[in-house]
């Protein structure tokens, strides 16, 4: 089990957040270790999310400054050796702003999905939006930024995501549904099994598309 303080450290550097990792032995659980991220001082909110599969886990730490960017935001990959997690890689956004808040994240596999609430898509302000990567060798790559098929202002999405089975799922809470203000939507992109017309073949990630708007 992993649990996330987001606001841990209460010496300076304040508030960089760290994520706990727990273990089960019988019915009694102890603290393994304590996970930090690679940034230091410009990590912050590490912790405000977490997804763990096997031995692979994906911190986000949404408030990470980089790039001379505040708020820009990261994810933290860790995979576990021998009782032992380590840091394998830090993922940012191909195209950072400051208060993007990149970071919420989601994984299955050998792909993470991450959330950037706040990013501006096509001119449109905090539309949000949400970054897939996949992993080779042990490298991540981002592979393709998805966006709602007609940006909202104030829409974040990228709020909340998962995958499952070939399937990502991006809230966006403060999307217009017709005369209902900030009612609220899911996004669902489907990854295509089939050739599509256009020449893209399954396993190019880039055959990610909006299978839902809203």
């Amino acid at each position: 089990m992993v649990v996330g303080a987001l606001e841990d450290e209460p010496a300076p550097p304040y508030r960089t957040g760290a994520a706990y990792v727990f273990t089960r032995s019988g019915t009694a659980w102890s603290q393994l270790q304590k996970l930090t991220g690679s940034g230091g001082a410009d990590d912050r909110s590490f912790g405000s999310s977490l997804d763990l599969s096997g031995d692979t886990l994906v911190v986000g730490s949404t408030a990470t400054d980089h790039s001379g960017l505040d708020n820009a935001g990261a994810a933290y990959v860790f995979t576990e050796s021998g009782g032992v997690w380590s840091e394998q890689q830090r993922l940012v956004a191909s195209d950072p702003a400051g208060g993007d808040n990149f970071g919420t994240a989601a994984l299955e596999g050998d792909t993470i999905l991450v959330g950037a609430l706040n990013a501006d898509v096509q001119g449109v302000e905090n539309s949000g939006a949400a970054y897939l990567f996949t992993r080779s060798g042990g490298t991540w790559t981002e592979r393709q930024k998805l966006i709602a098929t007609d940006p909202e202002a104030g829409a974040r999405l990228g709020n909340a995501v998962a995958l499952t089975s070939g399937i990502a799922l991006v809230g966006a809470p403060w999307t217009d549904a017709g005369a209902v203000a900030e009612a609220g939507a899911v996004c669902s992109y489907n990854y295509a099994v089939e050739l599509f017309t256009d020449g893209f073949e399954s396993g190019d990630l880039s055959a990610w598309s909006a299978a839902v708007g809203d």
